[in-house]
C-alpha cells in the first residue's frame, strides 16, 4: 500500500496529457492566441449585449459614416452599424466553421478507423475515393457542391465539410495501422474482446491526438473557405451579417469606405490567425519526440 501510494504522484506527474499541457502553457504564441480566440468566442456568444444596434437595422447612421464614438467601425451604404455586424458575424462564422469540423471529423475518423483496422476491399475502396476527393481542388469543390444544392449556410457547412474529409480519413487510418500493431492490441485480442471494443476502447483513444490538432487547424481553413463562398455569392445569402458576405457588399466602395472591407477582413485574419497559432502550440505539445 505505501509503494503504491508513493507511485500514484509520480505517475500523475508523467501523464502524457499533463505534459502536453504543460508544454502547451510554455508556448507564449499558442496562449496569445487561444486568448484572442476564447474572446472572439466570447464575444460572439453575447452579441446581443456587447452588440449596440442590430445587425439588421438600417439608418442607425448615415451612409458611410465614418468610424466614430457613435458607431466605432463606422457604417455600410444602409446605415447599419458595422462593429454590431461584424460581432453578429463571427457567431455566424465560427458556428458554421466549427459545425463544418464536427462534421468531417465524425466522418472522415470512422471511415478512417474502419479502413486501418479491417484493411483489405474496404481500405481500397475507402482510400479511393478519398483520392477522388483529393484529386480536386477543395475550393472548387466546394464551388460545385453548393452550385448543386444551393447557397445557403447548410450547405455551406456541408460543402466545407465534405472537402475535410480526405484529411481526417488517411491521417487516421495512418495512425490505426500503426496503433493495431501495438501489444495491448493482441492482449484484447486474446482475452476476448471483439473488433468494436478494440476499434472503439483501444485504438481510438490513441489516435485522439492527431485529429484534435487536425480539427483546430481545420476551423482555421473552413472560416477561409466560408468566408470566399460568402464572398463569391455562394455562402450566406445578404444581409446575413457574415464576414465574406460583408466583404463582397462593400467592395465596390473601396475608395470612399475603406472601412466598410476593412473591419470584418481583419476580424477574418485576427481569428484564422488565433486559431493557426493554438493549433501549431497543439501540435507541439503533442509531439512525443519533444520534452520539457
Amino acid at each position: 500500500m505505501r509503494s503504491a501510494a508513493l507511485l500514484k504522484p509520480t505517475q500523475r506527474a508523467q501523464s502524457p496529457t499533463r505534459l502536453a499541457l504543460r508544454r502547451l502553457a510554455r508556448k507564449r504564441a499558442a496562449m496569445i492566441g487561444l486568448g484572442a480566440l476564447v474572446m472572439i468566442v466570447l464575444a460572439s456568444i453575447f452579441a446581443n449585449q456587447v452588440a449596440p444596434y442590430d445587425p439588421l437595422e438600417m439608418g442607425t447612421g448615415t451612409s458611410f459614416a465614418p468610424p466614430d464614438l457613435q458607431h466605432l467601425f463606422g457604417t455600410d451604404l444602409f446605415g447599419r452599424d458595422i462593429f454590431s455586424r461584424t460581432i453578429y458575424g463571427s457567431r455566424i462564422s465560427l458556428s458554421v466553421a466549427f459545425a463544418a469540423v464536427l462534421f468531417a471529423s465524425m466522418i472522415g475518423v470512422t471511415l478512417g478507423l474502419f479502413a486501418g483496422y479491417y484493411g483489405g476491399w474496404l481500405d481500397m475502396l475507402v482510400m479511393r475515393v478519398m483520392d477522388m476527393l483529393l484529386a480536386f481542388p477543395g475550393i472548387f469543390l466546394a464551388l460545385g457542391i453548393v452550385s448543386l444544392l444551393g447557397p445557403s449556410l447548410a450547405n455551406t457547412v456541408l460543402a466545407v465539410g465534405i472537402t475535410s474529409i480526405p484529411t481526417y480519413t488517411r491521417t487516421v487510418r495512418g495512425c490505426v495501422l500503426s496503433a493495431k500493431e501495438n501489444l495491448y492490441v493482441d492482449a484484447a485480442r486474446v482475452v476476448g474482446c471483439r473488433n468494436a471494443i478494440i476499434m472503439w476502447r483501444h485504438i481510438l483513444p490513441n489516435v485522439l491526438a492527431p485529429v484534435i490538432i487536425l480539427s483546430t487547424l481545420g476551423v482555421a481553413w473552413a472560416i477561409l473557405n466560408i468566408s470566399a463562398l460568402s464572398f463569391l455569392g455562394m455562402g450566406a445569402p445578404p444581409p446575413t451579417p457574415e464576414w465574406g458576405t460583408m466583404l463582397q457588399e462593400s467592395r465596390g466602395f473601396l475608395r470612399q469606405a475603406w472601412w466598410a472591407t476593412t473591419f470584418p477582413g481583419l476580424m477574418i485574419m485576427l481569428t484564422v490567425m488565433s486559431v493557426n497559432r493554438l493549433g501549431d502550440g497543439l501540435r507541439d505539445a503533442f509531439d512525443p519526440r519533444l520534452k520539457i
